[in-house]
């Protein structure tokens, strides 16, 4: 997978387009179900893993292995193209959140009349 995901939206495209390429309900079915859980874990600030977005499956009555997700398939498989999809938009999302925290951080320079408020020379 070479194509990066920065926003939600381009993650949600991507998997309309698997969606739409796949033959069989049952993994146009199962696409949507990872990317769902994917979405909500990555909104609660929780890294998906292949052992967390299973045992959500299966909560949703979803019966699928962590090697499903790991297997190889020719023509690529569509459940770790979902899972690294989800996987690049919440690294992106964290840098930037990361990004915006250190630009609004604590560490601003104080001008000459607040430098003058302070008593102690040391503490100037």
């Amino acid at each position: 997978m070479t194509e990066q995901f920065k926003s939600k939206k381009s993650v949600k495209a991507h998997v309309d387009r698997l969606v739409e390429s796949s033959k069989s309900k049952t993994t146009k079915a199962k696409i949507s179900a990872i990317s769902k859980v994917c979405e909500d874990l990555v909104e609660k600030s929780v890294t998906p893993t292949m052992a967390l977005v299973v045992k959500y499956l299966a909560q949703d009555a979803i019966k699928m292995s962590e090697q499903t997700i790991y297997n190889k398939r020719e023509g690529g498989n569509p459940y770790r193209e979902i899972f690294d999809a989800w996987l690049d938009y919440q690294s992106h999302k964290s840098i930037e959140k990361k990004i915006n925290t250190n630009q609004q951080g604590d560490d601003q320079i104080l001008n000459e009349k607040e430098l003058s408020k302070i008593e102690y020379p040391v503490l100037r």
